[in-house]
């Protein structure tokens, strides 16, 4: 399993997001793009730091930790709280979005097997997105995401859907439609 590194977070929404590491090691360093060193948010001490709206971090060994139950993750909160790691089932690995409150996998994006990949954390009004960007062209293949269906099946999922499902500031049970079909998704379940 290779490991997942995010180069930057862009809180592109109108609203302060917060995020922690718990980790014991790659928590990361967040630096705004004015590289003041007291703008800095240091990541290492397990507890929420604010990202303010419309402001792009550069990040340092800021590493998507694979998942230790209770030991090793990333956590973004608005109005809600998900927490997502690294994960490998069977012959896939992907990061995997669960719901702090209740450990329900709300969301998994599947992420390039065997080898070390760079990302982008982009934070929109819509949702949390982790873009894959490596030194080859993104594909199609790094942004699938699946969730589970009404007969607990993973299914795939096309971005607009999924941010309903990983979106940290919704709550409760809303209508997600992502073009084709409505469904109604709880997230906070």
């Amino acid at each position: 399993m290779g490991t997942g590194w995010i180069d930057a977070v862009y809180n592109n929404s109108d609203k302060v997001v917060m995020i922690r590491s718990k980790d014991d090691h790659h928590n990361g360093v967040l630096v705004t793009e004015n590289n003041l060193s007291s703008d800095a948010i240091k990541l290492v001490d397990n507890r929420f730091h604010k990202l303010q709206p419309h402001t792009r971090y550069s990040a340092e060994c800021f590493e998507i930790p694979r998942y230790m139950p209770g030991k090793h993750y990333k956590t973004y909160h608005a109005h809600f709280t998900i927490n997502f790691f690294h994960s490998q089932l069977g012959i896939f690995d992907f990061i995997m979005f669960v719901n702090e409150f209740n450990g329900k996998v709300l969301m998994r994006q599947f992420v390039p097997r065997d080898c070390d990949f760079h990302c982008i954390m982009r934070i929109e009004n819509t949702g949390v997105w982790i873009d894959i960007i490596d030194s080859n062209p993104p594909t199609p293949a790094n942004y699938t995401c699946q969730a589970k269906n009404e007969l607990g099946q993973w299914e795939r999922i096309q971005e607009p859907m999924a941010s309903g499902i990983i979106s940290p500031f919704r709550a409760g049970s809303l209508t997600v439609n992502n073009g084709s079909t409505e469904k109604q998704v709880d997230n906070q379940q």
